[in-house]
C-alpha cells in the first residue's frame, strides 16, 4: 500500500542562495529533498518540524509498520572479547 503525496518544485533557500533542506552529494539527485518535502507535507506542510523518526516517517508515507531490530555492537576483533 503506497501513499501519493503531491509536492511542488520549490525548496527553501537562504539569503545567500544555499538550499536549506536535505540533499545529496550528487548535484542532479533530487529524491532526497523530494522525500523530505513529502514528509513535511504529511506532517502538516511546514518545515517547522522538531526532528523526526525515520520509521515513523516511512509509516506516514507508506502505511508500512516499522519493526525495530536490536543489532549486536560491532567489534573489530571478535577474538578480543568484551575488553
Amino acid at each position: 500500500c503506497m501513499r501519493a503525496v503531491p509536492v511542488d518544485d520549490q525548496v527553501p533557500v537562504g539569503s545567500a542562495g544555499q538550499v536549506l533542506c536535505s540533499g545529496s552529494a550528487r548535484e542532479n539527485e533530487l529524491w532526497v529533498m523530494l522525500l523530505e518535502k513529502a514528509i513535511a507535507a504529511v506532517m502538516g506542510g511546514s518545515y517547522e518540524m522538531r526532528g523526526s523518526n525515520p520509521g515513523t516517517d516511512l509509516f506516514h508515507l507508506t502505511g508500512w509498520i516499522p519493526e525495530n531490530l536490536e543489532i549486536e555492537p560491532f567489534r573489530s576483533d571478535p577474538l578480543a572479547g568484551d575488553a
